[in-house]
């Protein structure tokens, strides 16, 4: 059994969805960041960084904060969504650091300046929407060629890859109305029965009012 710490947000679609792909069977245990639980005493024995997401494997003992590394744990731990070969792995672990890395970052970046700080500054806000649309040009022409992030095998990649599409593109002028690739592999993705139980939980969680 897995405690999964989580959030409505892409990142923690993204831990719900490589928990469900690999047949976990796991606890839900939502933190309300807006009431500070995630700088309680109680989550803080579990992550000092004080973040989310993370999660406690009881069957291992292992505790795990963190998108990629929760990825890279239950596909180790599982023996999938990894790619058979040595270059189907690199490209899974490729793409699905650009997701962790630089994406989701971009994304977070844009959310701050666009959405949270009262002081609207020109300089970040252009900033993290050109970098968000220049990688998203990137994702684009890779799935023109392939049907997956990786290839032609469904990975980590696209399990991390997912929110971006169903979330956090939401927020953009058009969507992703100019991305017909990303838009093409998002339908594909986004059919999967995992990726489906995942991306409901957001609809069950409710925050005070």
């Amino acid at each position: 059994m897995i405690d999964l710490y989580w959030v409505p947000t892409a990142n923690g679609q993204r831990a719900a969805i490589m928990v469900e792909e690999t047949g976990e069977q796991y606890s839900l245990r939502p933190v309300n960041m807006m009431q500070g639980e995630h700088l309680s005493e109680e989550y803080l024995a579990v992550n000092p960084v004080g973040k989310v997401p993370a999660i406690v494997d009881h069957a291992t003992g292992s505790t795990v904060y963190g998108t990629m590394a929760i990825a890279l744990y239950l596909a180790d731990k599982h023996a999938s969504l990894l790619g058979e070969t040595l270059q189907q792995r690199a490209e899974a672990y490729q793409w699905a650091g650009i997701i962790a890395s630089d994406l989701g970052p971009a994304f977070t970046g844009q959310f701050i300046f666009n959405v949270m700080a009262p002081e609207k500054l020109e300089f970040p806000i252009r900033y993290f929407n050109e970098q968000i649309a220049r990688l998203l040009k990137v994702l684009d022409a890779r799935l023109a060629g392939h049907a997956y992030l990786a290839g032609d095998t469904y990975t980590l990649a696209d399990a991390l890859g997912y929110p971006v599409a169903a979330s956090s593109a939401a927020r953009l002028p058009g969507a992703l109305d100019d991305y017909e690739h990303i838009r093409r592999w998002a339908e594909l993705v986004g059919a999967r029965p995992a990726v489906r139980r995942a991306m409901a939980l957001r609809a069950d969680f409710k925050l005070p009012d």
